[in-house]
């Protein structure tokens, strides 16, 4: 079976969410002893996916990709989002054609480009199959997409258990010495959007202060150093309890989940969202918002509320502050809820999509 993988957006946003899935959807598909893996781009690249990897270069304007890709021997493309734009003529393609649909946030935003309301539901046409990485996210593309259900398949996201798991002490310690940490902190783990909810995290973090919590908050990721978190940092007077840190390298991260007292999520909108599993496999209790794909995501093992209850959440955060047994039942629960996602099962459920489109 020779699978074609669309790389575009690796080689042009490096390691957000989707991207994350789709290099270790490449790393996975790799091992398969029946499996030849094409990636397909627009231009060289020194990204190491590319070391030893079969390549296919196509231009990037639309009509001329699909042209010079239709002379390849391929059996399957697969898109790591339901095409559009550059890859708008991608129903030329003689090739079977899967992809995979990680937002959907634009849908309902006036703002969003006209070209791509009109062309992702007449490009979802000519689909073998979408693969949703949530169930939530099944149901809106169903409503948006127009597309019999047979056409969707619900395969979730994964996890490195060999990398996000309980530490031991010798790691955790050099991971305290090296940030200063305090004894005591929240954990918020995102790229800064307002649709992580800023508003609610710092007003949340400020009520906690206010009833006698003496940690911190500390937040890994980018783009948080900005106005909006600045002036809500400012009015609430906790600058000198919030800590960011920007990105850290992925060892590190893992020990600041095993040291967190709990991780944070208020987002508004979310399609599946790896720093929850990942928190979780690292043994960190979770509070997060219940929309979207959040409470398919955490089954039992987390504490939600509605993403603007800022109330809500500093009862269920100091409920688990002040309370050991309840962290160590939450704990439990975390690992066994974060052993369902793996990326091992996500290649595996992948090709099997492959194979009944193959046969059909």
């Amino acid at each position: 079976m020779k699978v074609g993988i669309y790389t575009r957006y690796i080689d042009e946003l490096g390691l957000t969410g989707p991207n994350i899935y789709t290099v270790n959807l490449i790393k996975h598909l790799s091992k398969q002893r029946n499996i030849d893996v094409y990636l397909i781009h627009h231009q060289q690249n020194k990204n190491r996916i590319y070391k030893d990897a079969n390549e296919i270069l196509i231009p990037k304007q639309p009509l001329l990709g699909e042209l010079s890709l239709r002379r390849y021997d391929l059996n399957i493309v697969h898109f790591n989002h339901i095409p559009w734009g550059f890859r708008s003529f991608s129903p030329l393609l003689r090739f079977r054609k899967i992809a995979t649909s990680h937002m959907s946030l634009g849908w309902g935003d006036r703002k969003v480009y006209l070209i791509q309301r009109w062309t992702e539901p007449f490009s979802a046409n000519f689909l073998d199959m979408i693969i949703a990485v949530s169930k939530d996210l099944k149901t809106r593309l169903l409503d948006y997409l127009h597309i019999p259900e047979s056409k969707i398949r619900v395969i979730y996201e994964g996890i490195d258990h060999e990398i996000f798991k309980p530490l031991d002490d010798a790691d955790l310690t050099r991971v305290k010495s090296k940030y200063a940490l305090k004894s005591h902190y929240v954990l918020h783990v995102s790229n800064f959007s307002e649709r992580k909810n800023p508003h609610t995290l710092f007003h949340t973090f400020h009520f906690l202060v206010r009833d006698g919590f003496e940690g911190e908050l500390l937040i890994v990721g980018a783009g948080w150093r900005n106005p909006v978190s600045e002036n809500l940092i400012q009015a609430l007077g906790i600058g000198n309890k919030v800590r960011i840190i920007g990105y850290v390298p992925m060892k590190d991260l893992v020990a600041l989940y095993n040291l967190a007292e709990l991780a944070f999520f208020p987002s508004h909108h979310e399609n599946f969202c790896f720093p929850i599993v990942e928190a979780m496999a690292s043994g960190t209790p979770v509070v997060a918002s219940g929309v979207y794909s959040i409470p398919e995501i955490v089954g039992n093992a987390a504490t939600l509320c509605e993403p603007n209850d800022c109330m809500g959440f500093t009862t269920a955060i100091k409920t688990i502050l002040e309370d050991e047994g309840l962290r160590e039942e939450m704990r439990k629960r975390g690992w066994n809820n974060a052993a369902r996602f793996s990326w091992d099962k996500c290649a595996k459920e992948t090709i099997e999509v492959y194979k009944k489109r193959l046969s059909n």
